[in-house]
């Protein structure tokens, strides 16, 4: 994710680290806000589809800021599934967005098996039929 930064006084920072906490967010979260609304009101749609366009097919990344509690938790939901934190966490959150059924690593090969099996069966339904066919004893 890309990053803005910005020096300022200590008093200002504090100021800031106030107001974030009276607005019950983070400075991370309240500074993203600022910026959102001021970009909102200054910029002109060709400038956000001149900006978009440059970013092209990328991936998008997200960084996340978590308690050490949180990321244990995670850890601890993530492990019997066989998948890392990240990828448990991404999966859950493509079945929030997407509706993609987060499955184990181990349910997915599985599947894959499953898949590969099945396969099998239909192309040697397929060749008793073709043989069925050609032989006429198909009645």
């Amino acid at each position: 994710m890309p990053l803005i930064a910005a020096q300022c006084s200590e008093s200002t920072k504090l100021r800031f680290r106030a107001m974030a906490e009276r607005h019950g967010v983070s400075e991370s979260v309240l500074l993203r806000k600022m910026i959102d609304q001021v970009l909102a009101s200054n910029e002109k749609p060709s400038d956000l589809e001149r900006f978009t366009e440059r970013r092209g097919g990328r991936t998008g990344q997200l960084r996340l800021r978590l308690r050490p509690k949180e990321v244990a938790a995670i850890r601890t939901l993530a492990e019997p599934a066989g998948q890392l934190a990240q990828g448990w966490v991404v999966a859950q959150l493509r079945h929030r967005l997407e509706g993609a059924i987060p499955f184990a690593r181990e349910e997915m090969t599985g599947l894959h098996d499953a898949l590969r099996e099945i396969g099998t069966v239909g192309r040697n339904l397929n060749t008793i039929a073709r043989h069925l066919l050609r032989s006429g004893q198909n009645s």
